[in-house]
């Protein structure tokens, strides 16, 4: 009886020792995913702003209207005819010679891009200001429809420049509340200088640029 205590007594004490000696599970650290970007690789292109013309923001369909005064609103309802275009009810082809197309001289920015390296860039873009001839801020305004001179023409563009291709483009601008604009001046629009300042990623690299002043045109009724 007394060798069985001591063979029970000696595997408590045996079991005791084992789970002394055990040592806790140290916790994993998570693994890290390392994200690596792409580096932006810098176009070598030289962009500026070549020209701007401000003028009106016009609709892309031009307004046809009788050349009389009395004759104003009588006609068809269907108004927006695209210049050049006769739309059958509007105004009969007999009257043409006493039709004005209502004017309306579309804002335009021409930009210009030398020097692009082996490799193509895409170009965005990103705010237009408008700026009076001391730099102030007057508004932002958009720029759209870009097109490209190619072929003794400007063609829809899609702004990518190709690899070792200079690039003449050029933007309609949204330059259209000009009230905002004289609000802001306190004075007329007219007999005064501005500038447009543009950002733009080239390549995914930021540019600014701006552009030599221009005033705001007038824009005069012509009979056609």
């Amino acid at each position: 009886m007394t060798r069985l205590i001591s063979l029970v007594a000696l595997s408590t004490l045996a079991a005791g020792a084992c789970q002394k000696e055990t040592k806790p599970t140290e916790p994993v650290a998570p693994v890290e995913t390392l994200v690596v970007e792409a580096p932006v690789v810098e176009s070598p292109a030289v962009v500026t702003i070549a020209s701007v013309t401000l003028l009106e923001d016009c609709p892309e369909a031009k307004r046809v209207m009788p050349a009389r005064e009395e004759e104003r609103g009588k006609t068809a309802p269907n108004l927006n005819a695209v210049e050049g275009e006769m739309v059958e009810g509007d105004i009969a082809e007999g009257d043409m010679d006493r039709v004005y197309v209502e004017p309306c001289g579309q804002s335009t920015m021409q930009m210009a891009i030398t020097g692009q390296g082996e490799m193509s860039s895409a170009l965005k873009i990103v705010e237009v200001r408008l700026l009076d001839a001391a730099g102030t801020r007057l508004d932002i305004i958009s720029a759209r429809s870009p097109t490209i001179w190619k072929d003794n023409a400007y063609a829809a563009w899609d702004q990518i420049v190709l690899p070792k291709t200079d690039v003449k483009a050029s933007y309609k601008l949204s330059i259209g509340n000009w009230s905002k604009v004289e609000k802001a001046l306190g004075a007329t629009s007219y007999g005064r200088m501005y500038t447009i300042e543009v950002d733009i990623e080239l390549g995914g690299a930021a540019k600014t640029l701006r552009s030599s002043q221009a005033p705001r045109e007038p824009m005069e009724m012509i009979e056609t």
